[in-house]
Parts: C-alpha cells; sequence; structure tokens
C-alpha cells in the first residue's frame, strides 16, 4: 500500500507538536490517530545530531567499539534516515574520550587529565614530543617500516622503533621504552611498563658453531680476526674448546673474543651481529650498552652426527659450555640466552641415507632445546642455522645426500634455517676444510642471518624455487630472493656448465641442455632438445671434478642474489661482500 499527496498540499513547518497522523496498525489493519509529539520526542533532528555528534567525534578513539556502534542498527538507520534514537547516540560518550579536534583540525592525543602526547597534524605529521614522523601517505604506512628504515638517533639518542613485537616505541638509547603502543593497541606508558625491545633475549647472548672440523676452524689460516672489540666474549682459553679439555680453567672467565692458532666463524659471527646491532641504533661500545655476546666453538673434527649426538663426550661439552656461560654471566649480575646454534657438520656422514640423517638432526636439536632449557630457564627455542657442506666431491664422488638433507631440512621443519653455502668459498689445499678468510666470510653471514632471525624476528628464507612452467621443450623457473635481483656470477663461481643445472629423463639418463638464460630479474630459463614432462629431475650444484671443492672446480653453480652489493662485512676495513648463493637441490618438476 502506498500513500499519495494531492498535488498542491502545504507542509506544515514548523511543527507545533499537536498534529495527529492517521496510522494502519499492521496486525489488523484497524485505524488509529497518533501524536506527532510522541514521535517526534524520542528522536533529534538531522541539525540536531549533526550538533551533537560532532561534540562526541571531538574525543573519539577508533576502537572496535566505537565500529560496533558505528556498524550498529540504530545508528545506521539514524545515518540513512536522517535522525538518530538519542540514546544511541548517548551511548558513543563514555568511548568518545581523549583524542580532540582542534580548530585547526589536527587530531590530540590526550590522556584522561587532556595532557596531549602525540598529535596528528591536518597535514598528515605525527608529532611525538619533540620527533615528526612525516610524508606517510596511507594510514597504513608505519606498517611497513622496518627497524633498519625506522628514524634513528633522535632525542639525544633515543630512537622510534616498529617491528613484530611492537606496534610503535619510543626507547632510550639504553633500549628501554618510555612510550609505545603494543600490537594489541594497548598502551605502553611511561613508569608503566619498561622493556628491551631489542630481539636480544638477555644481557649475554651466546651463539654456537657446532659440527665438526669446520666448525673448530680446521686449517683456517691465515687469522683475519686478531684485534678484540668491546662486547664480544669467549671462554678463558679461546673459542675452540675441544683443545681445552684437559685444562680446569678452560670456564675460569669471560674475556673479549680473538682469533688465535687459526680462523674460527666465531669471530667474524660475533662482529657482524655487533655491526647490525649498531646500525639499528644500539650502543655495543662496552660501557653504555646493556647487551653482550658470547661465542664458542664446542665441537670436534672427523664425528659423524651420532658422535655429536647426546650421551656422547662432544655433546657434554656443548652442555658445559652453555652450563658456564650461563654462571659467569650470572656472577656478573647478568642474564643468559642461548638464542642459535650454527650447525656445521656432514662430512663425515656424506653418502649416508637422507631420511635417517634428517630424523637425527631433529633429535639432536629437541634434545638440544630440552636441555638448555632446563639449564637456562628460557623459553625462547634454540634455533639451528645449517651450512651447506659441498665438498662430496673431495670423497671420491660420494652421493651428496647429507648437502641435499641439511638444505631439504630447512624447507619442512621448523626452527631449522639456511646459512652459508660453501662452494662459493675457497678452500684449503686439502680440498676439504676452508682458509682463513673464508671462514670470516661464511661467520659474517651466518652471523647476519642469525641476527635477522633472533633479533629482528624475520622468517629467514634462501633463494629457492617458488613456481616453475613448462612449455614444449622450455622449462621456466621462477626464484625467490632474499635481496633481488637474482645475478648469474660467474666471475666468483666458475661456470661448471649451464650455471650449474642439471637435468634428467625419466629413466635417469642426463639431457643435454641446449641453453640457460635469465630473461627476467628473478627467472631463469632452461631449454632442452626435448619437450619438458612431468617427472623430470633438475638438480642445481651436484657437478664438479672428483677429489675438488670450492668456487673452481667443486661441485657449485652460479646463482646468488645482490645483498653483498650494499651488505659488506667490516666495510672500512675487511669489506667483504655478503651475499646468498642458492644452496644445491634437486627437484623433481
Amino acid at each position: 500500500m502506498s500513500l499519495t499527496f494531492p498535488d498542491g498540499y502545504t507542509a506544515l513547518t514548523p511543527l507545533l507538536g499537536t498534529e495527529k497522523i492517521m496510522a494502519a496498525r499492521l496486525s489488523d489493519g484497524k485505524m488509529f490517530y497518533i501524536n506527532l509529539s510522541d514521535i517526534t520526542a524520542a528522536f533529534v533532528s538531522p541539525g540536531t545530531l549533526t550538533s551533537t555528534l560532532a561534540n562526541y567525534i571531538t574525543g573519539a578513539v577508533l576502537t572496535s567499539t566505537l565500529t560496533n556502534y558505528i556498524t550498529s542498527s540504530a545508528v545506521a538507520q539514524a545515518i540513512t534516515a536522517g535522525v538518530a534514537s538519542k540514546a544511541d547516540v548517548s551511548a558513543l560518550a563514555p568511548i568518545l574520550t581523549n583524542v580532540k579536534i582542534d580548530a585547526t583540525g589536527n587530531l590530540n592525543f590526550s590522556d584522561v587529565n587532556g595532557n596531549v602526547g602525540a598529535v596528528l597534524k591536518s597535514n598528515g605529521t605525527l608529532q611525538i614530543a619533540d620527533i615528526s614522523i612525516k610524508n606517510q601517505t596511507s594510514p597504513f604506512a608505519l606498517n611497513v617500516l622496518t627497524v633498519n628504515s625506522l628514524v634513528t638517533g633522535l632525542l639525544n639518542g633515543n630512537t622510534i622503533i616498529k617491528n613484530d613485537k611492537y606496534a610503535l616505541v619510543l626507547t632510550d638509547v639504553n633500549g628501554y621504552i618510555g612510550y609505545g603502543i603494543n600490537l594489541d593497541g594497548s598502551v605502553i606508558g611511561s613508569g608503566a611498563e619498561t622493556k628491551r625491545i631489542s630481539g636480544f633475549m638477555a644481557d649475554v647472548n651466546h651463539y654456537i658453531p657446532y659440527g665438526q672440523s669446520l666448525s673448530i676452524g680446521a686449517y683456517g689460516t691465515p687469522i683475519v680476526t686478531t684485534t678484540a672489540e668491546n662486547s664480544i666474549y669467549t671462554f678463558f682459553k679461546g673459542p675452540a674448546m675441544l683443545q681445552y679439555d684437559s685444562d680446569a680453567t678452560r670456564y675460569s672467565s669471560l674475556v673479549l673474543e680473538v682469533e688465535s692458532g687459526t680462523e674460527t666463524v666465531c669471530g667474524a659471527m660475533g662482529r657482524m651481529i655487533k655491526q647490525q646491532v649498531i646500525a639499528d641504533g644500539f650502543a655495543m661500545d662496552g660501557v653504555t650498552n646493556i647487551y653482550d655476546l658470547l661465542v664458542s666453538a664446542p665441537g670436534m673434527g672427523s664425528q659423524t652426527i651420532a658422535q655429536l649426538s647426546k650421551g656422547t663426550t662432544n655433546y657434554q661439552r656443548f652442555i658445559d659450555g652453555v652450563t658456564n656461560g650461563k654462571s659467569l654471566a650470572n656472577a656478573a649480575g647478568k642474564s643468559y640466552n642461548l638464542p642459535a646454534v650454527f650447525w656445521m657438520q656432514g662430512e663425515a656422514d656424506q653418502g649416508s641415507d637422507k631420511t635417517t640423517y634428517k630424523n637425527a638432526l631433529i633429535k639432536l636439536k629437541l634434545n638440544i632445546n630440552t636441555d638448555v632449557k632446563a639449564i637456562t630457564g628460557q623459553k625462547n627455542d634454540v634455533v639451528f642455522l645449517n651450512y651447506q657442506m659441498a665438498s662430496q666431491n673431495w670423497n671420491n664422488g660420494a652421493a651428496p645426500t647429507i648437502a641435499l638433507s641439511l638444505y631439504e631440512l630447512t624447507q619442512t621443519s621448523s626452527g631449522f634455517y639456511q646459512g652459508p653455502c660453501l662452494y662459493p668459498y675457497t678452500h684449503s689445499t686439502d680440498q676439504l676444510h676452508l682458509i682463513g678468510n673464508s671462514y670470516a666470510m661464511v661467520g659474517a653471514l651466518a652471523g647476519y642471518i642469525m641476527k635477522r632471525i633472533v633479533v629482528d624476528g624475520i622468517d629467514w628464507k634462501p633463494i629457492s624455487i617458488t613456481d616453475y612452467s613448462m612449455d614444449t621443450s622450455v622449462l621456466n623457473l621462477r626464484f625467490y630472493t632474499p635481496v633481488s635481483p637474482l645475478v648469474i656470477d660467474t666471475t666468483i663461481v666458475t661456470d661448471p656448465g649451464n650455471l650449474g643445472f642439471k637435468i634428467y629423463d625419466l629413466t635417469g639418463t642426463e639431457i643435454t641442455i641446449t641453453s640457460v638464460s635469465q630473461p627476467r630479474p628473478n627467472t631463469i630459463k632452461i631449454v632442452l632438445p626435448v619437450p619438458v614432462v612431468s617427472g623430470m629431475r633438475l638438480t642445481y650444484g651436484l657437478n664438479g671434478t672428483i677429489g675438488k671443492s670450492g668456487p673452481v672446480a667443486g661441485a657449485r653453480g652460479c646463482l646468488r642474489d645482490s645483498q653483498g652489493t650494499t651488505l659488506k662485512y667490516q666495510p672500512a676495513g675487511l669489506n667483504y661482500p655478503l651475499h646468498n648463493w642458492c644452496p644445491m637441490f634437486e627437484k623433481y618438476l
């Protein structure tokens, strides 16, 4: 039914309140007169609503509660019809506080006493005390900022940081929070919560390379790390603990770390972590800092994974380092944590079954986590960074099962991450170990990656295939690249042929590749003389000369990212570029 007004009707303006309107009851159709004043008494006019809402909105806080009110049926009706229930509008009052729009259009955030802590200006600038964050083109722009790209060095060394733990915080030079916002929207006020926002878990943070001879720097000459640096410590006798097993004083104190005898990865690993922490705006000068690093290497040469696992002398040496590291830290009034292990093993197990090795390493990681947490009381897991050895040709061309296992485990098992691949680094004359500067470069890259995982909270991933397409005789591979673009490098690594790629048909016979090219920044194109079909096996880096290791004649490939273009270890000194190289892999299409 519709109600039609006759032409020329006269509107009742203004309403007197004594008018009556006729209405039909929906249930039975009976007609009634209703006083118009009875209807209008419960509503406000659009003009009044605008004025009322404006008063409340000057105190609005954009919370989920406000969102619920805005989407409620009553307010939605008010927006649509031009009127709103006074009760619904009044219900907004308790939450529309602490935020005021001033006469110039600025949004002022204040406490309950009216003290303004931050101002969002009409030009988009966020003003916090004397700090301005400008030119944010989106209300969500802060979400894409990283620790490295945020404003640092402000307010005499104070820092603004957004990371995976906090939405936005202002810290002092020691990393203590003065004011901030948690991820759940709650406010961290001065005196209400004081935390160190760096991802360091404690005052003393222990990083341990563990494995066989490469983990303790065998053949690592000449020594590169000869000068001690503040805030990087090791045990009294030096980082390689095996040679001091019978020395009762080996755990007597912590000393500043320098390499002696041979270069281990410890020195560069600690220094690279420190280098990046300083780049983030935190002091590590041994005076004003509250973070220290402890590095030690409890491994032993020629050991299988079974000989490094729980119940062995080697494993006990690892645990002794944790126990004594915590004890010495606590004695100095400092807290202790073991966030990561750099796993450097596999040569003694070359040719072993992949599944057996993977299960053994998973069990070792579980045992280390259980025992370390029992000693330290830490809640965080000890993560494992795996290197990828590349010396299978040294062992008369043994099957590369362990090199593949180390990489594959990082792709399938939580808490394992891919670290440096050894093939681009110069090996010693024995074709198994590294020379001094190669240990330093591997240690520096491992330190950088561990810092990204542990301190920055990054889910680190290596160069790896994300997808591929097969079109007649063409195979296109798209790669995830930590720092784009993907680079074909035949200078550092000699091309073994087809940049390190091989492909096999369904019978296991190698197919001669026609060409390998890079048509797009992170894409590799492989052309075959035959159609590409599902079930073919693609390999990378599984090649080289029997008896040889390293970038010239060993198992190798020519793919790296561009990280080392800007990331250098000790840029004012050694200036090593820290590229990420593609791990050796096999993939069934």
